[in-house]
């Protein structure tokens, strides 16, 4: 008849038949006392790491009539207990920021203390990173992705638009490590924490741009040369010595930007210093180099020409020789008898003697350097317009003899004072 009651304040659970004895008035006295309180839940919260999670907030919804409503919060080892409770069919609903809120049901019967053990999974965020260079550029077509993540969160990875944002959704929240990388930008490996609770989190990020560089060697005619060695004496900082060999040309990639000092050398030729300023984020082209064979090498490469026009010459002054010899001799008594007419001299101004070669080879070269103001080789060779023997004769000659002097940009100037005479001759021209 009864499940639960209580005789002599001691609970009794019988399932036979009660025994009632009523007394000589035939008077029954039932007295019913309602049974206290008898259940308790444990509640265990952690996360999908069976991590313990603090600041969890438990909630009744739903429980037994005379049950007033509950309200938990865990403590640092993530348990929270409900005190003693009546029996009966209860909802309870789980909840703290950052996580996704679950709802847990619990039956109890009577004097049942059980221990509830629920998992809450973090909730998913979204995560913009920006990437920029040191000059706070933003950088288009870099790509980022994950190398380290959470637990259960898949690798994720994409590119950069033209705002140099890149957007990740719904990620876990933890510890990423992504790598950075496109081409002219030092890869990079960046540790990124994602926050629990927070929905929207935006980061920047700092990168190193790089660039290249493309040289292209060629000999005073302007053909490629081949097996030229290319070494830095000076880089930027951070930038490790550049050494190579150039075919012709040669290719440096992945290069910190700045200024730079380049040797090219090869054996048979003058070596050559340039300095060249390398922008970030492209491939630099190099100014031309040209290298020039030393005179030693082009006397020995155009000795039998050059015998051969001094045997000319001397050939030619013979002949000469035997013609004046074979004229009449004129006599001091022939010029008494036949007397030369006497000419009338005008006055003239003075005219400034003519420079140093003017005339010759060596000095349309010179004028072309010192006059119109050519100084690269080509440059030079296109405005004399002399055949090629002929100017590289008189260009060597001009260099043996220092009034040509080379610089270390591979360019030539005059000799100050043949330029200064030059120079003052033309002033007067005009």
């Amino acid at each position: 008849m009864f499940s639960h009651w209580l005789l002599d304040n001691v609970t009794r659970q019988e399932k036979g038949p009660i025994t009632i004895t009523f007394d000589k008035n035939h008077d029954l006295v039932v007295v019913f006392i309602e049974k206290p309180p008898d259940c308790k839940i444990t509640f265990k919260t952690t996360d999908t790491l069976g991590r313990n999670i603090e600041g969890v907030t438990i909630k009744s919804n739903t429980q037994p009539g005379k049950q007033q409503s509950l309200v938990l919060t865990t403590n640092a080892a993530g348990e929270a207990f409900t005190g003693m409770i009546y029996h009966g069919y209860y909802v309870f609903s789980l909840s703290k920021h950052g996580y996704d809120s679950i709802t847990k049901e619990v039956n109890l019967d009577s004097g049942e203390k059980p221990e509830v053990i629920v998992s809450l999974r973090e909730a998913a965020v979204n995560l913009s990173l920006t990437v920029q260079d040191s000059e706070g550029a933003l950088l288009e077509n870099v790509t980022v992705s994950s190398i380290v993540q959470p637990s259960g969160q898949a690798p994720i990875k994409g590119v950069t638009d033209q705002s140099g944002i890149v957007a990740f959704r719904d990620i876990k929240p933890g510890s990423y490590s992504f790598k950075l990388s496109s081409l002219w930008v030092k890869e990079e490996i960046k540790p990124i924490s994602v926050n629990l609770g927070e929905a929207s989190q935006l980061y920047k990020t700092t990168v190193q741009r790089l660039c290249g560089l493309r040289v292209c060697v060629v000999d005073e005619q302007g053909k490629r040369i081949e097996g030229v060695k290319v070494e830095s004496l000076a880089t930027p900082p951070g930038q490790v010595t550049l050494t190579g060999v150039c075919d012709g040309e040669l290719l440096f990639n992945d290069l910190m930007p700045g200024s730079y000092a380049i040797r090219f050398s090869k054996e048979g030729y003058t070596p050559v210093n340039r300095s060249v300023t390398l922008g970030a984020g492209f491939l630099n082209d190099a100014k031309l180099v040209v290298l020039i064979k030393p005179l030693s090498t082009i006397i020995s490469e155009n000795l039998f020409p050059i015998l051969s026009l001094v045997a000319m010459v001397v050939v030619s002054a013979y002949f000469v020789s035997i013609k004046i010899r074979s004229k009449p001799v004129t006599t001091i008594s022939s010029l008494v008898a036949n007397p030369a007419p006497v000419a009338q001299v005008a006055s003239v101004e003075p005219v400034l003697a003519e420079p140093k070669y003017f005339g010759d080879a060596k000095g349309i070269i010179i004028k072309a350097i010192a006059i119109d103001e050519k100084h690269d080789l080509s440059e030079i060779k296109k405005q004399v317009n002399l055949p090629e023997e002929e100017f590289m004769r008189a260009f060597y000659e001009l260099l043996k003899t220092n009034e040509l002097l080379g610089t270390e940009k591979g360019t030539f100037n005059v000799k100050k004072e043949t330029r200064d005479q030059w120079i003052r001759y033309y002033q007067s021209k005009n």
